[in-house]
């Protein structure tokens, strides 16, 4: 059902208004007007025509005619009426004379569900304006939230130099990439170069240029801003900031955003994590999924790539979280490999594909859609990262190399560097003042070690420890760390890496499962050597029947001393698996459909035949304590009386029955066994 218009009939009255009984007198016309209705909708006319009731017209310099209109057909059509930023500013400005609370409340749910950004900024210079504050605290909270897209889209030249100080105050700007301010306050001054010379200068004394590039500066930002050069006192700014510039190039380093693709549990997210606010979130999707991948940006387009699902290559951009699949595809389905970008190329190194090592390098240009090769690495390596220093690619240890290996675009050649003292991979990788730093990383274990690669050195130097012990597990492995072999398994078809990831936490001994379990079994057997033997053996002819084969033999003296302690711990961790892998293990479905099949097997046996535990493969619940101990003691003072005598018995002419007569003795008790 539509909502009714508050005023119908407002068309035809707004043409020619036969009630009319007063006369405005704006900035720029006038206009007739009915005082009841005026004052019905605002304390402002209801104050201003109250002072003299028989006055017919009213000077209202501050109050535009066409901002009049705007405002009167507001509040006739009311609900009705599709507000535009075009109306927004309009309001916002009579806002200022009238200080409506309808109409502030109007505005701001305007600003709370428009889509029109680009209105923000004239929207906020208006409202610094205005007596309440609710408006301009409003707009300069939606501008600084969006204030990379607004970057693209949107002016900040109508704002005076105190709103425009205001507005970016020194706290923000320290969040965003400090190139966005130099060319926001250098197109605010290009747009009255005459009387906004000194307050620019004042606005480029906020930024800090230690995090803009010297090229970004000298190829980039003053060959479009030809003007400023005429400015001495802005070049000795620009030129004294080189010089105190700390980030290499392709680096800001106060990126205040830190973005991640896909991943092992959750393939197609991009997170992104906010430095200074400390706030992680999902902020975009892939368009298709990544795992053992790689990303690389190149200026604020972000390019990902690799990974075993697909050979897809899609583009991020940092500023808008918008994905695209751009035509250009990997030549193969290649992962664990590292990617560096030198100027607008994109190298891709290392890897494995069809769970291989490579030793390819190849790259792309982001304008020219073709792989090509360039060289090999030294050695193949995978599950390792890549930076770039002074425009030279450094490679780090990996799966197949624990070197570091230097790469020259210029020589065209890797150079094998030294050798990482921990000799792992799938280290966390990032620079400190033009060194290397590799954290964590895995070798057989996940380490907490920290080493700094000093470039010019070629020395490793073992600094500060970090607190916990990281490191990657490899997914998908093609060597498991177990294959059962046999072919009587319980699950015959779940031996190979690719269809069951529970390799590591399994281990098949005797086809009996040990799982995260420690077991001791230990025995001492003491031989009193007082046992005599005796034995016999009697062959007798017997004619027209055969031989008559009578054996014998008697055993006699004292049991041996025996003692037999065991014990059973769980659960024991010695791999240091998260209990997290084993949740999420246990959540799929394909896991628990097998595993509810399965048949309960012994875990072990302790002494007296004691069986504790027992579990249903491939692992028992190893979030419940299990302890067992037992003990088994023999003293061996009884005695023991074994003999017995094997005859033949004939039961026809060409038949005999072998008869076994059984004598034992133990502790005074004696058994008489006879058997056919």
């Amino acid at each position: 059902m539509s909502t009714p218009m508050r005023c119908p009939n407002y068309e035809k009255l707004a043409e020619n208004n036969p009630f009319a009984n007063a006369e405005l007198i704006l900035t720029n016309g006038t206009i007739k007007v009915s005082k009841i209705v005026l004052c019905y909708y605002s304390d402002y006319f209801y104050d201003l025509f109250m002072k003299d009731l028989t006055k017919d017209k009213f000077e209202i310099p501050q109050i535009e005619l066409d901002h009049f209109n705007c405002y009167f057909e507001v509040m006739q059509k009311a609900e009705t009426l599709l507000l535009d930023g075009e109306f927004i500013v309009k309001l916002t400005t009579i806002q200022k004379e009238l200080q409506s609370p309808y109409l502030e409340s109007l505005i701001v749910n305007w600003l709370d569900n428009n889509l029109e950004k680009s209105y923000l900024p004239i929207i906020y210079e208006t409202a610094c304006n205005i007596l309440s504050q609710l408006l301009c605290q409003k707009t300069k909270m939606l501008i600084q939230d969006n204030f990379k897209e607004l970057c693209t889209i949107s002016s900040y030249v109508s704002l005076s130099y105190t709103n425009l100080n205001e507005l970016f105050d020194n706290g923000f700007m320290q969040t965003q990439k400090q190139e966005d301010f130099l060319i926001l306050f250098t197109e605010w001054f290009e747009h009255d170069l005459k009387n906004r010379k000194l307050s620019w200068i004042e606005l480029l004394r906020k930024i800090d240029f230690r995090w803009i590039e010297y090229d970004y500066i000298v190829k980039t930002f003053m060959p479009k801003h030809p003007a400023i050069c005429e400015i001495s006192q802005a070049v000795a700014i620009l030129f004294d900031a080189m010089k105190q510039q700390i980030v290499p190039v392709n680096y800001s380093g106060k990126n205040s955003k830190i973005f991640l693709f896909g991943g092992d549990n959750d393939n197609k997210s991009i997170v992104c994590y906010d430095i200074w606010n400390k706030t992680i979130g999902v902020v975009a999707q892939l368009n298709n999924p990544k795992d053992n991948h790689t990303s690389q940006r190149i200026r604020d387009t972000a390019f990902v790539f690799g990974g075993n699902q697909n050979t897809t290559i899609e583009t991020f951009n940092v500023n808008t979280n918008i994905c695209e699949t751009i035509s250009l595809e990997m030549p193969s389905k290649g992962y664990g490999l590292s990617s560096a970008a030198l100027g607008n190329k994109i190298f891709a190194i290392g890897g494995y594909i069809n769970k291989k090592k490579v030793d390819s390098v190849d790259y792309f240009e982001a304008g020219k859609m073709s792989w090509i090769k360039n060289g090999s690495p030294c050695k193949p390596v995978g599950y390792h990262d890549s930076v770039v220093v002074d425009e030279v690619i450094y490679v780090t240890p990996g799966d197949g190399c624990f070197n570091m290996q230097r790469f020259d675009d210029r020589e065209g050649h890797f150079t094998l560097l030294k050798e990482s003292p921990t000799k792992a991979y799938g280290s966390a990788v990032s620079l400190f003042n033009k060194n290397i730093l590799c954290c964590g990383g895995y070798n057989d274990r996940n380490l907490n070690s920290c080493y700094l690669y000093d470039i010019v050195a070629d020395d490793w130097m073992s600094i500060e420890k970090l607190p916990l012990k990281v490191g990657g597990q490899v997914v998908g492995s093609t060597v498991p760390l177990v294959v059962n072999g046999d072919p009587k398994t319980q699950f015959p078809e779940l031996i190979t890496a690719d269809n069951f990831p529970l390799f590591p936490f399994l281990l098949f001994l005797l086809k009996s499962p040990r799982i995260l379990v420690d077991q001791l079994n230990w025995g001492i057997e003491l031989n009193p050597a007082n046992k005599v033997a005796f034995a016999s053996d009697l062959n007798i002819p017997v004619p027209g029947w055969g031989n008559f084969d009578l054996d014998g033999n008697l055993y006699t003296g004292h049991i041996n001393t025996d003692t037999r302690v065991g014990m059973q711990v769980r659960p024991v961790n010695k791999l240091k698996i998260k209990p997290e892998t084993l949740v999420l293990l246990g959540q799929n479905p394909a896991f628990r459909a097998a595993r509810k099949k399965a048949k309960e097997v012994l875990i072990g046996k302790l002494p007296y035949n004691y069986e504790p535990l027992k579990c249903k493969p491939p692992y028992c619940n190893p979030f419940v304590q299990h302890t067992a101990v037992a003990v088994e003691f023999e003293e061996g003072d009884d005695t023991f009386f074994i003999g017995g005598i094997d005859f033949p018995m004939p039961i026809g002419p060409h038949y005999s029955a072998s008869s076994y007569i059984t004598l034992l003795s133990k502790n005074d008790f004696f058994k008489l066994t006879i058997s056919f």
